[in-house]
């Protein structure tokens, strides 16, 4: 069974970074599925059979590719 959480930082005025995005999900407890928003941007990952996999709606306010890099390399 998966934990989902969302973290949302559509508040801060500018595009997430990795590290940020990382950050939250270890002060989350590192859950094994969660999901990231920036405005109009939507992009989840989940862990699935020890790899991550990414998802979203194609807006480019959070690079998915250097976030499923960072959470690899945190394995």
């Amino acid at each position: 069974m998966s934990t989902s959480v969302g973290f949302d930082f559509t508040k801060q005025g500018r595009r997430p970074s990795a590290a940020q995005i990382i950050s939250a999900w270890k002060k989350a407890g590192k859950p094994n599925a969660f999901s990231v928003e920036y405005g109009e941007t939507f992009a989840a990952f989940e862990q699935h059979h020890g790899r991550w996999i990414d998802s979203g709606n194609g807006c480019r306010g959070v690079n998915r590719g250097q976030v499923v890099t960072a959470l690899e390399a945190n394995k």
